[in-house]
């Protein structure tokens, strides 16, 4: 049973379940806060083309890192314990195993800096929402202490929610007219329904930061282990060649000590 315990690669394990966990909550959480934002920007706004894009790379990202995760699991299986003195073992296997073992190093710290860009760009959004969460609990306050619970419509003409201000713009003047695109909000309903969307929304690509930075902390164990198990692959034939040498020593010490007795 010690045996069997000793040999779990506890780190690239660890770093796994990172990994699946955090890629699947970043993928199914900025999925659908991408999908949301887009249907709202329509009906309310303008089409952000660009948004097809980010669900794009948010369906494809994740998965390749799942599937290089499993990949390294399974190489740290190998590598960890008695397996690897069993597989490990002729100098061209152990020189295999350290070549793959800084490939996927490579890989890992080239996807971990995919990672570090995913979560440095869902701040955006992010920030954003912090900032409209403001906006939205300040003015709807206010609205609502000089209206009651009425927030009726001519109370709030003096309020213009503008895209422009928060430096979004569109150029909404190359459009056709009769698409209807606009850049603000006007009306007490439609600021209201603006501040539930957000209240939506803006959790989700917190969860979806949250989820990218699981699956960074993942791939800085599996760095780690991949590193231990390069190390431990360098004096694997070292370690095997002073066993061997230990061995016939041992037998040849048995064989003098054989030969020196007396025979009747």
């Amino acid at each position: 049973m010690g045996e069997c315990l000793a040999n779990i690669p506890y780190a690239s394990v660890i770093a796994f379940v990172l990994v699946l966990i955090g890629g699947c909550v970043m993928t199914g959480t900025l999925y659908e806060a991408v999908r949301q934002t887009d249907v709202y920007f329509r009906s309310t706004f303008y089409p952000i083309e660009e948004l097809l894009y980010v669900q794009i790379a948010s369906v494809v990202v994740s998965p390749v890192t799942v599937v290089l995760a499993v990949i390294l699991l399974t190489f740290g299986i190998l590598a960890t314990g008695a397996t690897r003195n069993k597989i490990y073992r002729g100098d061209r296997c152990i020189l295999g195993g350290r070549f793959s073992a800084g490939l996927f190093m490579a890989f890992s710290y080239l996807i971990s800096l995919v990672w570090v860009g995913i979560a440095c760009f869902l701040m955006i959004p992010i920030v954003g929402y912090i900032m409209m969460d403001k906006v939205c609990y300040e003015e709807w306050t206010y609205w609502r202490d000089i209206d009651g619970e009425k927030t009726n419509a001519k109370f709030f003409t003096y309020f213009k929610f503008n895209l422009t201000h928060y430096g979004l713009y569109k150029k909404l003047y190359t459009f056709r007219p009769e698409l209807k695109f606009n850049e603000t909000i006007t009306t007490a309903t439609a600021f209201q329904n603006f501040c539930s969307k957000i209240g939506t929304i803006g959790p989700l690509y917190a969860f979806a930061w949250a989820g990218a930075v699981f699956v960074i902390f993942g791939l800085m164990c599996f760095i780690g282990a991949l590193s231990a198990n390069f190390t431990k692959l360098k004096y694997t034939k070292e370690l095997t060649d002073y066993r061997a040498a230990g061995e016939v020593s041992t037998e040849m010490d048995y064989l003098g000590k054989s030969m020196d007795r007396p025979t009747f």
